[in-house]
């Protein structure tokens, strides 16, 4: 029975942890793991040192690689589409990617999902990971080498929406949540139909006065996005934290509808729970992720293996030669007929690469016309707007302008982190696209200005 092999690199904040997954059949086993420290930034190249010393202590050779990235180098959200503009989606996010980022398009890479759809009112809901490019390039810029070239990035919340899935094994469950705290910030998420359909992360500073209470708020905010889920009954949240944090979360009586439930890393055969995020990124490696988001700039990737082309290849080759040794009676009529195959699959190649620059260049078009015609704005209401900023923007963060116009609303100000502003806001009731109106930029205080724009939903 083929093995099949995978690293798992979850690069964090100092530290860099890998996990080397085997699987036979449907056994999945923990074959190696490490740490090693970073310092408080990886240098170019220094992501593949760390790789081939990794591979060399424990003699791996040609395996997948996928590395993974905090929220500090990327961050998830997600958007509500047309579905008309479904076969053109990567087009029409391209378009609007700055309505949803506070960076300029040509600075980041992006990938996403279709998590669901309401065919009736004709939207999407997608699964968006965006990551500014000059974050990502130390980790596949200087010093690569054709035999430690990635096979992607991805975001931590589907590695950690993969571990739920497989390494917990909730597939086919109904839905599940998983509460995940590392040496980063800590994050909440929710799989069903084997997809990621919430996501939202806290603060680092796991074990700080507060968290746990942070993580309950969190859990009743969730309650909202799984009313009308299919499955039913209790949730289970599957937690993997400081035992005082879980404690905290099984004796709240305010969480009726979730069954807290605690992860052993040690029955996945791992030291801790700080190496399940490169756990749940070796599992997309041995074929077993359903969520497969991917950062890494195409022309960066590992190519697929052409061994198995190559035997395949040889194989052929001495099928041909036994069959023209069995048949050399008929040899110069089947050597005529070889050749007329391949004047024909010639002028076939020929015929199949116009029609493919044609489509091109109509799905281009298609996509243009599609984005303008599908934009819709829908009816809002207005409820108390003041109230609700002074109830979500937290302590570390003031405004210094308000405006309020025809349903619309601009505010201004500083923040330690202005990208937690959106999604504080966006969990709101009575906000809705919410996106940022101009780039973030730094005071000499050191604070981060930001300008954002919302709806009243």
């Amino acid at each position: 029975m083929a093995l099949r092999t995978c690293i798992g690199v979850d690069i964090g904040r100092e530290k860099v942890r890998m996990v080397y997954l085997t699987r036979s059949g449907k056994k999945v086993q923990v074959a190696a793991h490490a740490v090693y420290p970073i310092g408080e930034e990886i240098k170019p190249g220094g992501l593949h040192e760390l790789l081939r010393e990794f591979m060399r202590e424990n003699r791996i050779a040609g395996t997948d690689i996928y590395a993974g990235v905090g929220r500090d180098r990327a961050f998830v959200r997600f958007i509500d589409l047309p579905l008309a503009v479904k076969e053109n989606l990567r087009e029409t996010i391209g378009y609007e990617i700055e309505k949803y980022i506070p960076f300029p398009a040509e600075e980041v890479c992006f990938d996403f999902e279709v998590v669901a759809e309401d065919r009736e009112a004709g939207q999407m809901k997608v699964l968006l990971a965006v990551a500014r490019l000059r974050s990502l390039e130390p980790l596949f810029g200087d010093g690569a080498s054709s035999s430690l070239l990635l096979s992607g990035i991805e975001p931590s919340a589907s590695a950690l929406a993969n571990f739920c899935l497989l390494g917990i094994g909730s597939v086919g469950r109904g839905p599940a949540a998983f509460l995940f705290s590392g040496d980063g910030d800590a994050e909440l998420n929710l799989v069903q139909g084997r997809r990621l359909v919430y996501s939202r992360a806290f603060p680092a500073g796991a074990g700080r006065p507060g968290q746990a209470q942070a993580w309950v708020e969190g859990l009743r905010r969730l309650r909202k996005e799984v009313e009308g889920l299919d499955g039913g009954g209790v949730i289970p949240v599957y937690t993997s934290a400081e035992e005082t944090a879980f404690a905290a979360l099984s004796s709240d009586d305010g969480l009726s509808g979730f069954e807290p439930r605690p992860v052993d890393p040690d029955g996945l055969g791992l030291p801790s729970r700080h190496f399940i995020p490169a756990y749940g990124l070796a599992l997309r490696g041995l074929g077993e992720g359903f969520v497969e988001l991917d950062l890494l700039p195409p022309r960066y990737r590992k190519k697929a293996s052409r061994t198995g082309l190559y035997v395949f290849s040889v194989l052929a080759v001495l099928v041909v030669v036994l069959a023209f040794a069995w048949g050399a009676g008929s040899y110069h009529q089947e050597k005529d007929y070889l050749a007329q195959l391949e004047e024909a699959q010639t002028q076939l190649e020929a015929d199949v690469s116009r029609i493919r620059e044609i489509t091109a260049e109509s799905e281009a078009l298609e996509a243009r016309i599609t984005y303008l015609n599908s934009l819709e704005q829908g009816d809002t209401q207005v409820l108390d707007i003041l109230q609700e900023l002074t109830r979500l923007i937290p302590e570390t963060a003031w405004l210094r302008r308000f405006s309020y116009s025809e349903r619309s609303v601009e505010i201004e100000g500083y923040a330690d982190t202005a990208s937690e502003l959106i999604t504080l806001l966006e969990d709101s009731p009575i906000f809705k696209d919410v996106s940022f109106l101009s780039g973030i930029t730094k005071s000499r205080e050191g604070k981060e200005t930001f300008r954002i724009g919302l709806k009243i939903g």
